[in-house]
């Protein structure tokens, strides 16, 4: 028998159970048979349906947005008509990242530096394992991109290293970031500097491309500055060696790994306990020396005798650079000597006794002999003198209480056509000894005191008596030496014409520091 209309049997046909996805987004399509209404359930996010619910035939369109991951996906679509249902199984693939760097290293110099490295992928990617001393111009993006990154410059001498990591979504890269130690440079201009006993200060010049630290290992050896950078000059202080013994120290400049040692020498201290013994050995006039005289305002020679103390701490410049250079004269033709009007043959002259002394444009002419130094003349531009009867200047040896005197006499030149001569006597006289305080306070004992007094008559000869003419002079210097000194420590001068009583007078002060002739005999 037939059923009626109102129980006529559901019909529910769909053209596929099954749709199949790639993983970008995708649309395809089905067909629904049916002849009473129906509707589609289980619809997830990443489906889209143009229709959901309708009537009878129907075809339905299905989009799958893209899957952004790399597990495949699946939902089971229900279509319900009536008592009738059907399932659709909707499958998608999952995403095929790729991920490719370009560089797998960056090695860096120790100097600040950029490098870069491409990150070509199909996705969005981020990058991690980022460190303080070095910096990325991005570090997150989509698809590709040149990555620039930048090291800071590396002050240590250790290499150092990270690792970044680039990420994709399931896949992943490292790339190594490394970057070299500092390679620092180190030199020092002196690698020892020898030091007078009084103390002094010197100095020698780091050279560098890095900072770096300076010290002493001696409390008496004392450094400017712990600290310094690139090219500096350290200046060293070293303190009064009050022993009679040398003394050693080092002075270490660091920078990173690399030491540098200067080694600091200073001679024994002078230390005298008798009154000092002006001798041929330590005070002789030697060629090659030159000595830095200061001249000072005039300062009172004081009194003579034993234990005298004379302050010269205080004194005033009037010209600071007073120089004296003593020489050796030239052999000529390897037979004799030119010494102003002298000429002395050198096999009658003894080995290294000839010294000529230049002072303000004058030539001094001495021999040693006898042990005693002798002043045979001098010239400049207007006047040439000879002694005949030999002036001594000096007489070795020369203790406290000591005395010596002898004529002298000469005949000279004056431009070149007025002749004149010169006699006197000169004496000698190691007068006081005691000690002496320099200006920069230090303080010598046991300091010696020559007074050498020369009288002077000089007569200016005429063709015509009548027109003859005298000078008559007192010079009078006092000179004090000390142990360790070659030359004087001080000079004054007093110079008295005795027809008119006119008197001109001058000090000179010697400072050790100024001096390159020291105790060591060359």
């Amino acid at each position: 028998m037939a059923c009626s209309e109102d129980e006529k049997e559901t019909v529910l046909i769909l053209s596929t159970l099954s749709l199949h996805f790639v993983a970008d987004e995708e649309t395809k399509t089905f067909d629904i048979q049916s002849n009473v209404s129906w509707s589609i359930s289980g619809i997830p996010e990443w489906c889209i349906l143009d229709v959901k619910e309708g009537e009878g035939n129907k075809r339905i369109e299905i989009k799958a947005i893209a899957n952004p991951n790399d597990t495949q996906r699946e939902v089971i679509l229900v279509v319900k008509a009536g008592n009738k249902s059907e399932q659709l199984l909707i499958q998608q693939n999952g995403k095929v990242f790729t991920l490719n760097i370009s560089e797998s290293l960056l090695t860096f110099s120790a100097d600040e530096e950029e490098l870069s490295f491409d990150i070509q992928t199909n996705d969005s990617w981020s990058i991690t394992g980022l460190q303080e001393w070095f910096s990325l111009s991005l570090s997150e993006g989509k698809g590709n991109e040149t990555i620039v990154v930048k090291a800071q410059a590396n002050t240590s001498e250790v290499e150092r290293e990270g690792i970044l990591v680039i990420k994709s979504g399931s896949e992943s890269e490292q790339i190594v970031i490394k970057q070299i130690g500092k390679v620092y440079s180190l030199t020092l201009s002196e690698s020892v500097l020898d030091f007078l006993p009084e103390g002094e200060i010197r100095g020698f010049a780091v050279e560098s491309d890095g900072s770096w630290t300076v010290s002493s290992n001696a409390a008496w050896c004392i450094v400017d500055d712990g600290n310094g950078m690139g090219n500096e000059t350290i200046s060293i202080s070293v303190l009064e060696n009050q022993k009679e013994t040398t003394r050693s120290a080092e002075v270490t400049v660091t920078c990173g790994s690399l030491l540098k040692k200067v080694i600091i020498n200073q001679m024994a201290g002078i230390i005298s306990s008798v009154p000092y013994i002006f001798n041929l050995n330590d005070n002789r006039l030697r060629a090659g020396d030159q000595l830095v005289k200061r001249q000072v305002e005039y300062k009172d020679p004081g009194q003579s005798g034993a234990n005298v103390t004379w302050d010269f701490s205080n004194l005033v410049s009037i010209n600071d650079e007073y120089t004296v250079d003593y020489k050796a004269p030239v052999l000529i033709e390897g037979t004799h000597y030119i010494m102003g009007d002298d000429r002395l043959e050198a096999k009658d002259v003894a080995p290294n006794s000839l010294i000529i002394a230049e002072e303000h444009n004058t030539m001094y002419y001495f021999q040693l002999k006898d042990n005693k130094m002798i002043t045979l003349g001098h010239e400049n531009p207007v006047t040439l003198l000879k002694y005949t009867t030999r002036l001594f200047s000096d007489a070795y040896t020369t203790s406290y209480g000591d005395k010596q005197q002898a004529p002298y006499y000469g005949k000279g030149l004056y431009s070149g056509k007025s002749l004149f001569t010169v006699e006197g006597k000169i004496e000698m006289n190691a007068d006081a000894y005691g000690t002496l305080i320099l200006p920069s306070g230090r303080v010598l004992k046991n300091v010696l005191r020559i007074k050498t007094v020369r009288s002077s008559t000089q007569t200016n000869l005429s063709i015509n008596p009548d027109y003859t003419t005298y000078n008559r002079s007192e010079f009078t210097t006092y000179k004090w030496y000390a142990k360790g000194y070659r030359y004087p420590i001080f000079e004054t001068i007093v110079n008295i014409d005795t027809d008119t009583n006119a008197k001109s007078i001058l000090s000179f002060y010697f400072a050790p520091e100024k001096h390159t002739y020291r105790r060591i005999n060359k």
